[in-house]
């Protein structure tokens, strides 16, 4: 991450010729990366980047690792911790004196800026003197685009208004973690994922396309709170005929929430639901193919 850190009101960052290249921004939360999102990204010129106003310890549908590989922009970080008391003219002014190439800036019709938010988009030019492009609300089917409004679809378990919205797979990508040890040794083996940074969608069992480094499956996911400590768990059972290998990492792409999770008050009924889960889900797999 190109990350801002601030110091005596000036943005500072280590690469001056990154800073210098660029003559267009366009500047927000970009949480999610959506087709709204994307509205803003093609008003950039061809030495365009974006400036993410990053949320420290905040899932997000699009974490900070994945935004340059899916815009193809340049990305710049201002932690919103360091930032949220500046003054809108400060806060303007201190981008000026960073980017001396700007040629204008780009944000969303609903972007604010300055302490306390007492700025909106359309003063960004008074307070810099460099112009800005305000793009307006973008809609698609009736539906108003918006990050935390393709959280609450994810959050109902609503997986293709989301994708939708986002205008390609919802996916999370991690590292394989040690689990529990209880599918292999009672139920079926599954994969724990590292989900750190990402916002997770309602808990329940997933029909999802798998990845393991470039090898492709398809798969069971659970995502809920483990038996021992309450944590949530996000675990991947593969439904092909898979030998174990090692891999560096995992991609769930989330292609339909299959159920709702259930308490059982055994394991002997739990296993009678797995399987009947992984039976049901080898066979939608097998018409996937």
């Amino acid at each position: 991450m190109n990350i801002f850190t601030l110091l005596e009101n000036n943005f500072i960052k280590a690469s001056e010729n990154e800073l210098n290249s660029v003559t267009s921004i366009a500047i927000g939360c970009f949480d999610a990366l959506h087709l709204g999102h994307f509205k803003l990204i093609e008003r950039l010129d061809e030495n365009g980047a974006l400036l993410v106003v990053y949320k420290k310890n905040f899932g997000e549908i699009t974490p900070p690792f994945l935004k340059e590989k899916i815009a193809k922009r340049k990305i710049f970080f201002v932690i919103l911790d360091e930032i949220k008391e500046i003054d809108a003219y400060t806060f303007a002014n201190n981008l000026r004196r960073s980017f001396i190439r700007l040629k204008y800036f780009v944000a969303g019709y609903d972007f604010r800026f300055g302490n306390n938010r007492q700025a909106h988009a359309n003063e960004l030019q008074n307070y810099s003197g460099i112009p800005c492009i305000v793009v307006d609300e973008f809609r698609l089917d009736g539906l108003s685009i918006h990050s935390s409004g393709i959280k609450n679809y994810l959050r109902n378990g609503e997986l293709n208004t989301a994708i939708k919205l986002l205008g390609r797979p919802y996916e999370i990508i991690g590292k394989q973690i040690k689990g529990q040890g209880l599918g292999s040794k009672f139920f079926v083996p599954t994969i724990n994922i590292d989900y750190k940074d990402y916002f997770l969608p309602k808990e329940g069992v997933y029909f999802a396309k798998i990845f393991l480094d470039d090898k492709e499956f398809y798969g069971a996911v659970f995502i809920g709170k483990r038996s021992t400590d309450d944590k949530i768990a996000v675990e991947v059972n593969i439904l092909n005929n898979f030998y174990d290998f090692k891999f560096q990492q995992i991609t769930i792409r989330f292609l339909e929430f299959f159920r709702e999770n259930k308490r059982f008050d055994n394991f002997n009924e739990l296993k009678i639901q797995i399987d009947d889960d992984i039976k049901k889900l080898t066979l939608r797999a097998k018409n996937e193919r």
